[in-house]
């Protein structure tokens, strides 16, 4: 049984702090039953960026409705305290229940962070969450020794060289636009030498292959699959489904309880960008966990009359 007991990563105090060494304004707050972390920050695109917010990201995070409503006040009024324009939230429910819209708010047409995610119980032991994988994850695993796959792992930011040659290799392949370098490696800076970020590597005889920056969330139990790059020789030895199995397996080894696998398309959108990674995620056995998605409320209404106006037009 999956649960959010805590709330999600990004709503931690590490992802605050690692907010706060990029510059940003991050505000940290709890009261009874709610807490959030909320970043100050300028809009998105050419039009947002003359408007202010309050941007909780899966935030804020409640136990009941009433603590919903609390922090949603809370949040109103620093906010207006801060003469901000707007507020945008993704409020996540320890008990995983999608709340209904408060008043005041709409919903966004799409999601700023991901709106479903799939996630994978380790609480069954290593054997148990291997057997429910997907017969061609499993007999990758089962043969990466006859294929001399090796695997690593580093909290040093100096060992992300690989990593970030992975990125625009796969920037390259797929059209994808991805961070710049200096962000890992400030990620990596911070959380790293608490081992709440860390790099992983599949290789062959000493190159490597594929690799996954994680995040764990040491007090919700968690691994996060965060990013991933891989070399075009890759697909020769197969090495993307093992190096997952790796870091479920390590994960279980740590005492975590869930391995989140940030973000997939849904099973019916064959369409959708995400599709064909959705799919590779998925083939190592979890479900499917819907978030509420992103709503805003005017804290100033003719100015964010305005910006919706120019997002229209824009769009």
């Amino acid at each position: 049984m999956i649960t959010l007991t805590k709330r999600h990563f990004l709503q931690s105090h590490e992802w605050a702090q690692f907010q706060r060494s990029l510059g940003k304004d991050v505000i940290e707050r709890n009261g009874e039953g709610w807490r959030y972390v909320a970043i100050i920050e300028n809009g998105d695109g050419k039009i947002g960026r003359f408007f202010s917010r309050l941007y909780c990201p899966y935030g804020p995070s409640y136990d009941s409705t009433s603590a919903l409503l609390a922090a949603i006040k809370d949040l109103e009024q620093l906010a207006k305290s801060q003469d901000l324009d707007y507020i945008r939230i993704e409020p996540v429910s320890t008990f995983m229940e999608i709340p209904s819209q408060p008043k005041g708010f709409h919903k966004l047409p799409k999601s700023f962070q991901p709106s479903l995610t799939w996630m994978l119980d380790l609480e069954k032991g290593f054997d148990a969450v291997k057997n429910d994988m997907h017969r061609s994850s499993r007999y990758r695993w089962n043969r990466v020794e006859r294929d001399n796959i090796t695997f690593s792992i580093s909290h040093s930011p100096e060992d992300l060289k690989d990593f970030i040659k992975m990125m625009g290799a796969t920037s390259d392949r797929t059209n994808a636009q991805f961070r710049k370098g200096e962000y890992y490696k400030k990620m990596l800076s911070e959380l790293g030498p608490s081992k709440v970020a860390g790099i992983a590597y599949a290789k062959h005889e000493g190159q490597s292959l594929v690799g996954v920056l994680f995040l764990d969330d040491k007090e919700a139990l968690t691994r996060y699959y965060r990013y991933t790059g891989a070399f075009d020789i890759a697909r020769k030895f197969g090495a993307n489904a093992p190096l997952v199995v790796y870091l479920i397996k390590d994960a279980i080894d740590k005492g975590l309880t869930c391995f989140d696998f940030f973000g997939i398309a849904p099973a019916e959108d064959l369409n959708h960008k995400w599709a064909g990674f959705s799919t590779f995620k998925r083939s190592f056995g979890g479900v499917d966990i819907p978030f509420a998605g992103t709503w805003e409320k005017a804290i100033k209404p003719t100015k964010y009359r305005a910006m919706n106006l120019a997002r229209k037009l824009g769009r």
